[in-house]
């Protein structure tokens, strides 16, 4: 019985792996890939292929998917985007921050999420508002921001981090009006009776 192993890709792209043709049949129990593009989604498959009798076991398992940014970096072990990102402006020139996190395909699970205030419309990661650690099983998370100007339009944005790295996700990203300054006190309330007949 001769045992050899057929190695299956995907394109490259993030697509379903392509079990048609292999992209190699080796005897060894390691397999080394062309470079791989920068970007690139790619995942690889191994089957064991029984050369005596023309069979191959249908093993889904035995499977790695590799993740490169444009960078050349390896991101696979990063985890996926937060998203539904709300936004709610707080008395005193605060903001309350609200968004959502499916762990569903993740690279690795965050560790937490950083949450980024920037004055004007465009989003600014040089260094975090807050940090809002991350809960298994939790589907939702928030936090509150301080130092919105009254008036002024202001941008938030979140992204999940772990050891593998932080985010790149520029999606979940919102912009607000701050509201520092309460309504002027009611005065000369006036009031009159009524009568039912």
């Amino acid at each position: 019985m001769g045992i050899v192993y057929n190695v299956y890709a995907n394109d490259g792209h993030g697509g379903p792996v392509n079990y048609a043709t292999p992209i190699a049949t080796t005897t060894a129990l390691s397999f080394k890939p062309p470079a791989l593009a920068a970007p690139s989604d790619s995942t690889f498959v191994v089957r064991a292929f029984d050369t005596t009798v023309g069979l191959e076991e249908a093993n889904t398992d035995a499977r790695v998917r590799i993740v490169v940014d444009a960078g050349g970096n390896d991101i696979t072990a990063r985890p996926n985007a937060p998203f539904a990102l709300a936004l709610r402006a707080t008395a005193g020139g605060g903001c309350s921050a609200s968004w959502s996190y499916n762990p569903a395909g993740q690279g690795g699970p965050p560790t937490g999420f950083y949450a980024y205030l920037s004055p004007g419309t465009s989003p600014s990661y040089a260094s975090p508002a807050a940090t809002v650690p991350y809960v298994a099983g939790l589907a939702g998370y928030s936090c509150e921001l301080s130092g919105l100007v009254d008036g002024t339009t202001s941008t938030i944005a979140v992204r999940a981090f772990n050891s593998a790295g932080i985010g790149t996700n520029t999606t979940a990203v919102a912009s607000i009006t701050g509201d520092s300054t309460p309504p002027t006190n009611v005065d000369a309330l006036a009031a009159s009776p009524t009568f039912q007949g």
